[in-house]
């Protein structure tokens, strides 16, 4: 049996995933709204090794942590994380300038998360770079 999980583990917590299901063939996928359903990935054979990182980056999908001036940050550096995947988000509905701060002239979504990005390609967030406040103007 394969167990689909969505979201970030803290450490550890992907071992006592395993260890409550029963099961070591947890998979655990990330993302978020704009960038698509799923940017990056843990197969099971990576939730004890990599615990507490966001995971691999997900098939078609590149991310990278990137500095204000959007060049990438050394390995393992905190950056932004910025991703682009085949499912990304062309816009926001009748919101230009949210899209503008959002999307790169190149199609990748500045995410909001501050992230580092190590040798293998893992992704571990660390903390938020701007605060979402979700509203509906009526």
């Amino acid at each position: 049996m394969l167990v689909l999980r969505g979201g970030y583990y803290t450490p550890g917590a992907g071992t006592k995933a395993i260890e409550m299901s029963k099961n070591d063939r947890l998979c655990n996928l990330c993302g978020f709204t704009e960038g698509g359903p799923v940017e990056v990935r843990l197969r099971p054979e990576d939730q004890v090794r990599e615990a507490g990182a966001g995971g691999f980056p997900a098939v078609d999908c590149e991310s990278r942590g990137v500095n204000e001036a959007e060049e990438d940050v050394a390995v393992s550096k905190v950056g932004e994380w910025l991703v682009r995947c085949e499912s990304n988000m062309l816009h926001y509905y009748r919101n230009p300038k949210a899209t503008a701060e959002t999307l790169t002239p190149e199609g990748g979504v500045r995410s909001g998360e501050l992230a580092s990005v190590d040798q293998e390609g893992s992704v571990t967030t660390v903390n938020r770079k701007k605060n979402m406040i979700t509203s509906v103007e009526r």
